[in-house]
Formats: structure tokens, C-alpha cells, sequence
């Protein structure tokens, strides 16, 4: 039996999803990209990664969030954890809605965690000038 956590990444948009060219990139090299700038993520846990929505935060909405309420929802049985990756400029707005719409989802048992930064591999990207210990 397999110990380690199994953790699902949702990318919902922002600059952390794009490649250093300003272009969104695919799961694939989202993934790869991770592996290679937070390798200690994961040797934690087993982590998969779904892209939801690849939106600028700004043009984030209310349906939106419905949308990625839903998804956890969705998905909550099958994974030990979430990591909601956000654009910056209305990542507290989104975690706020999703965190009121758990006071009426009593089903749910964890709650996800949101990150919000710049594109992975940048050299003001923070995971790459304060690696993990």
C-alpha cells in the first residue's frame, strides 16, 4: 500500500502557468517545469495536475469560482489533498468564495490550498531563490 499523500494541483490560471515566452503552457510541461523548479514536491507526495482554466485572474468571475468549487467537489473523494494555483491580482477574492461556499459542504474533509506567483522557472519566480530545505 502506497503511504505517500496523493496531491492534485489545479491551475485556474495566472503567470505561473506560462512559459517564459508569456504563452500558457500544457500540462505536460507545466508539470515538468514544476518537477524540475520544486522537485522536493514531488518526492512528498504523488502529484497530478489538471488544468481547469488557464484565465488572467482580473477576468476572473463569480461563475468561475462556482466552477472550481465544483471541481473540488468533484474530485475530493480521490485525492488527499489540493493545491488551487491562481493568478495574483484576485487570488484572495477566489479563496475567499471558496472558502465561505465549505460553511454549507459539510462533505468536504480537507481544504485546498491556493499559490499565486510567477512563471515557474523565472529568476524572480520565489521557488527558485528559496528552494525548500
Amino acid at each position: 500500500m502506497n503511504s505517500r499523500k496523493r496531491i492534485l494541483i489545479i491551475h485556474t490560471g495566472g503567470t505561473l502557468g506560462m512559459n517564459l515566452s508569456g504563452s500558457p503552457d500544457d500540462a505536460e510541461n507545466f508539470k515538468k517545469s514544476l518537477k524540475q523548479y520544486a522537485p522536493r514536491m514531488f518526492e512528498l507526495a504523488d502529484v497530478s495536475l489538471e488544468i481547469l482554466l488557464n484565465k488572467d485572474s482580473s477576468n476572473m468571475s463569480p461563475r468561475d469560482w462556482i466552477t472550481i468549487a465544483r471541481r473540488l467537489h468533484e474530485r475530493m473523494d480521490e485525492w488527499d489533498g489540493f493545491v488551487v494555483t491562481h493568478g495574483t491580482d484576485t487570488l484572495a477574492f477566489t479563496a475567499s468564495a471558496l472558502r465561505l461556499s465549505w460553511e454549507y459542504a459539510s462533505s468536504v474533509g480537507g481544504r485546498p490550498m491556493f499559490d499565486g506567483v510567477g512563471p515557474v522557472g523565472a529568476s524572480s519566480n520565489p521557488r527558485t531563490t528559496n528552494p525548500p530545505p
